[in-house]
């Protein structure tokens, strides 16, 4: 095997930043600190997106390591975002096999000789233990089709599962995840989501002048709001550009029309919780291209305390969120207390205390018979 050194990293460029080895123990230093498998997957998105910003910028040597681990974490997290009950003892197998591996590519960067080798040895031997795990992802979870409420007319996942890895808020004993995709995809709902985007861009373009459209290409998860593209165009005879923020060559980070400094956008988007994600797109939109962000839309709003209205509110970016919380808090309750008390019925059939008359069949049937009657 080849002796390679990570040196001299980011030594040309403007921004002086880490070598990679030491963006890897920055993160495997919080995970070690949390035993909250939902914060430590939010440690490896920030670790990805910390990956996609500076792999351009590696030299050749480092390249091939940090494309490695930008790969192999986007994928681990992608399967786990895309499977909404995943057991949680593989789950955390998964990501602990995942962190020893990197642990050791870390050691490896910052070694030579032979201790250099016998870390490669030791990052090989835990990249094998975590495909393993990760193989049994595929045969042990559970995608069931009752795993939806309904809310104002609209389709809202949710997991009974506190130790599952959706990377969402938690609401008291269960999760909640509004899937853009799953509305936009039903017929009977479709049109009704896009008229709602439509009417709140209305407001905004009319408000600030909006002159062009931004929508996010997310690297995992739910497609989300990209999908309306066409018809929002269409509609409104405005341009999109289409921000790709799972590409780690920032020369391809933009798709659709090219920013300038007339730009005036409205973020297009599915989900608020923090805000993030269209602060990210803001920033680089107005970074490299001088670009303005006036507002954004968003299917779904968490309205966490200090969250996406307060943090794009501070960015001078206007929100509209088409539902919230708060006003379907109440409807989403009242239809889980079913799905709890199935739950309950469910855990007590795996202790072995169950009537004879309760089967795993009619908890399933009994579940997929609610489902039915959302669709």
């Amino acid at each position: 095997m080849k002796e390679t050194l990570i040196r001299d990293f980011m030594a040309e460029t403007e921004h002086k930043s880490m070598e990679l080895s030491d963006i890897i123990d920055h993160y495997l230093e919080k995970i070690k600190k949390t035993d909250d498998p939902n914060k430590t997957i939010i440690q490896h998105r920030k670790l990805h997106r910390e990956l996609t910003n500076e792999l351009s910028k590696l030299n050749k040597e480092e390249f091939s390591y940090g494309l490695f681990c930008h790969q192999i974490i986007g994928s681990t997290i992608n399967d786990l975002y895309e499977i909404y009950q995943v057991d949680p003892l593989i789950a955390r197998d998964i990501i602990n096999t995942l962190n020893d591996s990197l642990g050791s590519l870390s050691q490896a960067l910052r070694s030579s000789g032979k201790e250099k080798h016998n870390f490669l040895d030791k990052w090989l031997e835990n990249f094998i233990t975590f495909g393993n795990f990760y193989k049994d992802l595929t045969f042990k979870r559970d995608t069931g089709d009752y795993d939806y409420v309904e809310a104002n007319g609209f389709i809202i996942s949710f997991s009974m599962d506190n130790d599952n890895l959706l990377g969402i808020p938690e609401e008291d004993d269960y999760k909640i995840f509004p899937n853009l995709d799953r509305n936009i995809s039903d017929a009977n709902r479709s049109k009704q989501v896009a008229d709602m985007y439509k009417n709140a861009i209305e407001d905004l373009k009319e408000k600030y002048n909006i002159n062009s459209l931004c929508f996010i290409e997310k690297p995992y998860s739910a497609i989300g709001a990209l999908t309306l593209l066409s018809q929002l165009v269409n509609d409104f005879k405005l341009p999109a550009t289409v921000y790709r923020n799972g590409n780690w060559d920032i020369n391809t980070r933009i798709s659709g029309k090219k920013p300038d400094d007339e730009s005036n956008y409205c973020i297009v988007y599915d989900l608020a919780i923090g805000g993030g994600g269209i602060i990210e797109a803001s920033t680089f939109l107005n970074e490299n291209y001088g670009s303005k962000v006036s507002g954004a839309v968003v299917f779904f709003d968490y309205e966490k305390r200090n969250g996406a209205k307060y943090a794009l509110g501070k960015k001078n970016i206007e929100l509209i969120s088409l539902l919230k919380m708060s006003k379907v808090r109440a409807e989403i309750d009242s239809q889980m207390s079913y799905f709890k008390k199935l739950n309950e019925i469910q855990r007590q059939f795996e202790l072995g205390k169950f009537n004879a008359g309760v089967t795993r069949e009619k908890i399933g049937n009994a579940l997929k018979k609610y489902s039915a009657s959302l669709k």
